[in-house]
C-alpha cells in the first residue's frame, strides 16, 4: 500500500508539473517572440528562471502535499491502480489541464496573429514563402504550447475510429514536442544560429590545422 501510494503521488505530481510547465512555456515563448534576446536578459535577469521553477515545481508540490495530507483517501482504489480515484479526475486533473490549455490557447491565437499578420509580402513568391513560414510557425507553436493535449480531451468514448485517430495525433505530436522546441529556440532564432556558427568556426579553425599538422 505504501509503495502504491508513493507511485500515485509521484504520478499525480508529474502530471500536474506538466501543466504548470506548459504555462511557463507559453509565457516564455511570448517573451521570445515579443522581446529581443538582450532586452529579455536586462528586463528579466535571473528572476524569470527562479519564478518559473517555483511555478513549475513548487506549486504542484504544495498542492499535492496539502491535498494528500487532508484527503489521503483520494488515492484509495479498488481496481488495483496506483492513481487518484476516477471520480476525482475531473477536479484534480481535467480542470487544471483545461485552465492551462485555455491560457496557452489565448497566447497561441495572440502570438500567431502577431507574427503572421505583422508583415504582408507583396509578390506572389513572397506570399507563397510567407505562407509556408506561417504554417510552420503555427504548427511549431501549437505543439510547443502543449495544445496537442486538446486531442486527449476530444477523444470520443465508444467510437473506436475517432478515438484511435485522436490517440494517434496525441501521441505523435506530443512525442515531437522536443523537436519543435528545437525549431523554435534554435532554428528560428538568428542570435542562437549566429552563436552556434561562431562556435563551429572556432572549433573548425582549431581542429583542421591540427589534423593537417599530424598528417
Amino acid at each position: 500500500m505504501t509503495s502504491c501510494l508513493a507511485v500515485s503521488v509521484l504520478t499525480y505530481f508529474s502530471m500536474m508539473s506538466v501543466f504548470t510547465w506548459m504555462m511557463v512555456e507559453g509565457f516564455s515563448i511570448a517573451s521570445v517572440i515579443m522581446l529581443p534576446f538582450k532586452t529579455r536578459g536586462k528586463l528579466f535577469g535571473n528572476w524569470f528562471m527562479i519564478a518559473s521553477c517555483l511555478w513549475g515545481w513548487l506549486l504542484p508540490a504544495l498542492v499535492i502535499m496539502f491535498t494528500t495530507i487532508f484527503n489521503i483517501d483520494m488515492y484509495k482504489r479498488t481496481d488495483g491502480e496506483c492513481y487518484i480515484q476516477p471520480g476525482l479526475v475531473l477536479y484534480a486533473v481535467l480542470i487544471p489541464a483545461g485552465i492551462t490549455l485555455g491560457v496557452n490557447l489565448m497566447l497561441y491565437v495572440f502570438l500567431t496573429y502577431k507574427v503572421t499578420c505583422a508583415k504582408r509580402p507583396v509578390s506572389m513568391a513572397g506570399k507563397s514563402k510567407g505562407l509556408q513560414k506561417n504554417l510552420l510557425f503555427s504548427l511549431t507553436l501549437f505543439v510547443t504550447l502543449g495544445l496537442t493535449w486538446i486531442f486527449g480531451f476530444v477523444i470520443i468514448p465508444g467510437n473506436g475510429d475517432a478515438s484511435f485517430a485522436f490517440s494517434v495525433l496525441f501521441t505523435v505530436f506530443n512525442s515531437l514536442q522536443g523537436f519543435f522546441l528545437f525549431l523554435l529556440y534554435v532554428v528560428r532564432q538568428k542570435f542562437t544560429r549566429s552563436a552556434i556558427s561562431e562556435q563551429v568556426r572556432k572549433i573548425s579553425a582549431f581542429v583542421i590545422p591540427t589534423t593537417w599538422s599530424t598528417s
